[in-house]
């Protein structure tokens, strides 16, 4: 068995580039924490089958961990958050 010591909570990363904020996001995901960031290049890593924030909208990950295509757009006041608006 696998320790996820942050299964079941939500991380939100500003500023995730590929440096600082990429990694810590990254980090935080290999946790278990399901990832929300605002910045397309550091929301790199996500669940095959999962969802992501990206931009402030929703987007779906493809079989190979990579952000995929827009699935929903969060609009007015619906926020993206943990892969949803």
């Amino acid at each position: 068995m696998t320790d996820l010591p942050l299964a079941g909570r939500v991380a939100f990363v500003t500023g995730t580039s590929p440096n600082i904020g990429g990694t810590l996001a990254a980090a935080l995901a290999l946790a278990g924490a399901a990832v929300a960031c605002n910045d397309v290049l550091g929301c790199v890593s996500c669940n095959p089958g999962g969802s992501v924030c990206v931009e402030g909208d929703v987007h779906g990950c493809d079989a190979s961990g990579q952000v995929g295509g827009l699935t929903m757009p969060c609009t007015g006041s619906n926020i993206c958050q943990g892969g949803t608006c």
